[in-house]
């Protein structure tokens, strides 16, 4: 039975075998990274089809990335990963723990994958490198779809944001850290910002490609994103990426304007698109998503101040 180390603080990196990352090696050292709050509910089913996973040369080191979950997650972590950070909730941010994470292990790839995320086959791993390992991309991310529990606008955003064919280079990318990857140095070289409450993922994409990097959105590698939120997350949610993207962007946050009529061509194009028994049963929960969703975006917009410790405490685990 594996047990993984564990890193308290995480301000070290360690090497898991130095053997296996030797520079000129044909094997291919592959990092990834699961950031979990309470995840044993997917952790198991993640880690397995991660092992799982069919990739020709290559060896596989998955990192879990914990900043306090009280519900078996670090235990189980800690036997079936190859090594686990803990990162303390005052210190927790998006940015902070994947640098942690990928600081953890030396390689040549990078993979971000959501703890509730699960990969739809055993080649998610294969094709989400692919256009790294042989066309020449610098980063990669896949396609995300609800699964058939989820609510219904959240499946229709995925399947506007995902489409079902893939873009190389993409130029307008949504690179999002739940489902993606890149060469590993840089990681090292851009490091992600750790000040931003959401959108990560996003400004890391924007800075990598002003430096002349590529990126490639790969439809076939996908995987079924769960989120279990309370309409109140789901503001928080939207709210936390739209004061962020009011540091990376300031001039793409949206007006009042832009933000009511976001709101009802929404929930119109969302009701338009269900059947008559679908819109019975789906009309209040679209109406709640969106709602909650254009509050989110409105209230962060409008609050472009310096984010405090407490802000970020309540967006992250209240």
């Amino acid at each position: 039975q594996r047990r993984s180390r564990c890193i308290r603080g995480a301000v070290w990196f360690m090497v898991l075998d130095n053997s296996s990352v030797n520079a000129n090696s044909p094997i291919d050292t592959i990092l990834i990274i699961i950031r979990t709050l309470n995840e044993i509910s997917f952790l198991p089913r993640l880690i397995q089809s991660i092992r799982e996973q069919e990739i020709e040369n290559a060896l596989v080191k998955i990192v879990v990335v914990d900043s306090g979950s009280t519900d078996g997650t670090l235990e189980y972590a800690r036997i079936k990963a190859d090594l686990v950070v803990t990162i303390e909730k005052s210190k927790f941010t998006f940015g902070r723990s994947i640098n942690l994470g990928i600081s953890s292990v030396i390689s040549k790839y990078t993979v971000l994958i959501s703890g509730h995320c699960i990969p739809l086959d055993q080649f998610w791993l294969e094709n989400l490198l692919q256009p790294m390992r042989n066309n020449g991309a610098s980063a990669t991310y896949g396609r995300q779809i609800a699964p058939n529990s989820g609510r219904y606008s959240e499946s229709r955003i995925f399947n506007v944001q995902y489409p079902i064919d893939s873009t190389f280079p993409d130029l307008d990318p949504k690179f999002n850290n739940a489902n993606s990857a890149f060469k590993s140095h840089l990681g090292a070289e851009f490091r992600f910002d750790e000040d931003l409450p959401g959108l990560e993922d996003l400004d890391f994409a924007f800075r990598i490609m002003e430096f002349g990097h590529t990126i490639a959105y790969v439809s076939s590698a996908q995987v079924v994103h769960h989120h279990s939120e309370s309409w109140q997350r789901i503001q928080k949610r939207f709210e936390r990426e739209s004061r962020a993207l009011a540091l990376i962007k300031p001039l793409a946050n949206p007006n009042l304007y832009a933000v009511f009529r976001g709101f009802y061509l929404s929930c119109f194009r969302d009701l338009r698109s269900l059947n008559c028994k679908g819109l019975l049963r789906e009309f209040k929960s679209v109406l709640f998503y969106r709602s909650a969703q254009y509050r989110g975006i409105h209230r962060g917009a409008k609050n472009s101040s310096e984010i405090t410790t407490s802000e970020l405490d309540g967006y992250f685990f209240s």
